[in-house]
């Protein structure tokens, strides 16, 4: 997915501008999540208990992404940056649809784990 800024944006601290940025969201592993995880800790900028609401994990997820530099995510204007990240929390929280998270069987089946009870006593 590319992200399209509407007017290039110069990345402090970098000394480059940008246009957008394309994230690769859906190349991600768990393993750059654990690793995103840990490089946040590593810098005591702290994960808490829900990572995906932690905007240091949330940049280093979109860096990898984006095959960047984490100091470039995190140099870009406060507009830009808030775009990008949440593009990114909203991604790792949603998904792409509703069918990746819902179960297989309808409303209408019993599931596969539950005993069916049978009639109810009168």
């Amino acid at each position: 997915m590319r992200i399209e800024f509407k007017k290039k944006v110069y990345v402090k601290n970098e000394g480059i501008e940008l246009e957008g940025i394309e994230l690769n969201l859906d190349d991600l592993t768990g393993e750059d999540l654990e690793r995103a995880q840990e490089l946040v800790a590593q810098s005591r900028k702290g994960v808490g208990n829900v990572p995906e609401f932690n905007k240091a994990y949330i940049s280093q997820v979109a860096a990898f992404a984006a095959n960047l530099p984490v100091e470039v995510i995190r140099g870009l204007p406060a507009k830009q940056y808030t775009l990008v990240t949440l593009e990114v929390q909203n991604f790792l929280l949603d998904g792409d649809s509703e069918e990746e998270m819902m179960p297989s069987t309808s409303f209408d089946e019993s599931p596969s784990f539950a005993p069916n009870p049978g009639p109810l006593p009168q």
